[in-house]
């Protein structure tokens, strides 16, 4: 009698370890899982395509003269008027300074926050220097193919 008594208070002491593993095994994968969440937002990595043209089309501002620009530490890039190019950067907030080339006053010192969602955004600088708020906006490249010209099917079939 007493190897039965034993054995259904192992039995009550099992459940217990059993039912703790399972609570540590779940805490451990939301664990994981908010980690990973983390680190996906923390560490996103975006191209911002940095752009001295015109700007925003209805407030017609002209492209600027000779200017610096760099983002975080990052080495900085010189752009003429009506020139285009583009950085990797990685997080959410970034700080932006705009000097003229040969200055040591920035035009402009921003921060921007990105939103996670796009890949790519197109800084416009003018439109960052005259301080509008439409001068960082997602970039959405638009595929368009060629259509197709209608062949004739031919009158004799290759097989």
């Amino acid at each position: 009698m007493n190897t039965a008594a034993s054995f259904s208070a192992n039995q009550g002491g099992s459940q217990k370890v059993l039912l703790r593993r399972v609570v540590i095994r779940v805490f451990l994968v939301c664990a994981w899982l908010l980690l990973g969440v983390y680190l996906f937002i923390t560490y996103r990595a975006h191209t911002i395509l940095l752009d001295n043209n015109k700007g925003i089309p209805e407030k017609a501002i002209s492209p600027l003269s000779r200017i610096r620009i760099q983002i975080d530490n990052q080495k900085p890039i010189e752009l003429a008027p009506n020139e285009r190019d583009k950085v990797m950067v990685v997080g959410r907030t970034h700080r932006i300074i705009v000097t003229e080339t040969g200055q040591t006053s920035p035009l402009v010192e921003k921060t921007i926050s990105l939103a996670i969602g796009p890949d790519i955004y197109l800084l416009s600088v003018p439109a960052l220097v005259a301080g509008s708020e439409e001068a960082l906006t997602p970039f959405v490249q638009e595929i368009v193919r060629p259509k197709e010209e209608e062949t004739p099917p031919s009158e004799s079939a290759p097989f």
